[in-house]
């Protein structure tokens, strides 16, 4: 008679015992047609095991991946079937649950969002895994500033906005590749950027203008040689600046055609006296935007005065 069966260890077992594990009086005796053994009245019962399969098994049966965490592009489709890996044994019946609902071997992924699979083989051993999709929108944009004005003696600042972690390259016509530049000439510029899904442009104008809100002079400086204040020094004025001092006489005690905040209030090499002393500061100023622009500028003046204490 031949026996087939099969037997799972939960761990502790040394042995397997086949045999008739009945009383003899409730055992049936049929004669086997082998010798008698000497020592027993019945005849000898003989068991032949013949190609057993033995599975050996660990925590981890087996296991069920899905693609890493991924980056679609607008109108991509992800097809998504996890790998199976790890189990060995025959006549394995497989099902699946998916987080969208369904129970077939792959699903088609159109959405962003976080997806999950549990996988039962055998109605007995499970394995899952998860991914992460995002989608890339259709509608990226550089958002440059249609204008950038600036300061004469300054630098525009001309910056793309988006988050540049979703940038991959960056190109200005003024040959630089990062995600901002700064310049001190009016005109036009533009960039172009690349997405990990398509390619974008952008432009602005930058405008240069005269800011005389900045342009700050002092009314006192001290010319005593501590290193504080020892100069008649203002800021705001585009170079080059020509400036010209006068005493409360109309005297002219100092005079410069490319003044650099240097003078230190002497006049022939000695220091003058303290008190109140006129300035005629004069600049040219050349408006980006004039209908009919002089190339050598404007002339701008500004007078005031000034103590020396």
């Amino acid at each position: 008679m031949r026996v087939k069966g099969s037997f799972s260890a939960i761990g502790s077992e040394n042995f397997i015992n086949f045999g008739n594990f009945r009383s003899d009086a409730a055992t049936t005796i049929v004669a086997s047609g082998f010798s008698t053994d000497p020592w027993f009245i019945h005849n000898i019962t003989t068991y032949l095991i013949d190609a057993p399969l033995l599975c050996k098994c660990s925590d981890t049966l087996y296991t069920a991946t899905l693609p890493k965490d991924t980056l679609l592009c607008p109108g991509q489709q992800l097809v998504l079937q996890p790998e199976l890996q790890g189990f060995m044994l025959e006549d394995t019946t497989t099902t699946y649950m998916w987080s969208t609902g369904s129970t077939d071997s792959s699903i088609v992924i159109t959405q962003p969002g976080t997806y999950w699979v549990q996988t039962t083989i055998n109605s007995r051993f499970v394995a899952r895994d998860t991914i992460v999709v995002e989608y890339f929108p259709a509608n990226y944009a550089l958002n440059l500033p249609d204008t950038v004005t600036f300061c004469e003696g300054q630098k525009a600042t001309l910056q793309a906005n988006p988050d540049p972690m979703q940038l991959t390259a960056y190109l200005w016509n003024t040959g630089e590749t990062m995600t901002g530049i700064q310049t001190i000439y009016p005109g036009l510029y533009w960039l172009e950027a690349q997405t990990p899904c398509y390619n974008l442009a952008d432009s602005t104008w930058a405008v240069q203008d005269f800011c005389e809100s900045y342009l700050w002079i002092p009314n006192a400086f001290t010319p005593d040689g501590d290193g504080i204040n020892d100069y008649f020094e203002f800021k705001g004025a585009p170079e080059p600046v020509t400036l010209y001092i006068f005493d409360r006489w109309g005297q002219q005690v100092f005079y410069s055609n490319n003044y650099q905040n240097n003078w230190d209030g002497t006049f022939k090499g000695a220091y003058l006296p303290t008190g109140v002393y006129t300035y005629l500061i004069e600049y040219l100023y050349i408006n980006p935007q004039a209908t009919q622009q002089n190339p050598e500028g404007s002339k701008r003046q500004v007078r005031g005065t000034v103590s020396i204490l």
